[in-house]
């Protein structure tokens, strides 16, 4: 009878450590990028410190083939700092951090991650012309010479493409329409804020969240809904 009890409780605990494996997400490597579309507006002048930012992503995101967060999965994140212009202050910033996706059933997978390039909502971007949009020269958050964009994988370079730097499958590939698709998509090898005007991107060096700035020197900055993020899982 006691053997009994044993076997079947020996089989309760490795049925329910298996299926906690198999329900534990996969993690993202470093450097994986998700392309996401803001659900809804964030403003500097709106907006409130601790306000949730939801984004949805508009491709699958893989690792090993495997798809870890599907087409359509939210992911969340919050308002760290939303400050609008004044007669006495020019400056409009707008910080938010993303930390992690709803996948399915509810269930979440925290993630680390920064922005790393704005574009607005397709349908109301002009078309790329064959010349492409101007590219700030600024290093906080354009497409200047010293900032050539990368793929930004877990093994990427990311010096490459550099001046000085050998040329490279993935810069020969890289045109002048700061790296978005001819319908002015996000790709993964887009940097800094493209097809806004005067909007530039970078990291909150002094914000332990590792939140990204949004910052503008001539208007109150404004994300419509439906605009643009490329998204990159940070080790930090």
């Amino acid at each position: 009878m006691n053997n009994t009890i044993v076997s079947v409780l020996a089989v309760s605990l490795m049925t329910c450590v298996a299926q906690s494996q198999v329900a534990e997400p996969h993690q993202l490597p470093a450097g994986t990028t998700i392309p996401v579309m803001l659900d809804k507006w964030v403003d500097a002048h709106k907006s409130k410190v601790g306000d949730e930012v939801i984004a949805q992503t508009t491709e699958h995101v893989k690792t090993d083939g495997e798809v870890v967060i599907p087409k359509g999965s939210k992911i969340l994140g919050h308002v760290t700092e939303a400050k609008a212009r004044t007669n006495d202050d020019p400056t409009s910033v707008v910080g938010i951090a993303f930390d992690r996706a709803v996948l399915k059933k509810g269930s979440e997978l925290p993630l680390k991650l920064t922005i790393q390039a704005i574009a607005p909502d397709r349908s109301s971007s002009e078309p790329v012309s064959a010349m492409g949009p101007a590219m700030p020269a600024d290093s906080t958050g354009g497409m200047g010479p010293m900032n050539h964009p990368s793929t930004m994988g877990p093994n990427s370079d990311p010096n490459t493409g550099a001046p000085g730097r050998p040329a490279s499958p993935i810069n020969s590939a890289y045109d002048q329409t700061g790296g978005r698709t001819a319908n002015g998509g996000l790709t993964p090898q887009c940097h800094g804020v493209l097809g806004i005007d005067g909007l530039k991107l970078g990291p909150d060096l002094n914000d332990s969240t590792k939140a990204s700035l949004i910052v503008s020197q001539t208007k109150n900055v404004r994300l419509d809904g439906r605009t643009q993020l490329m998204l990159r899982v940070t080790d930090k």
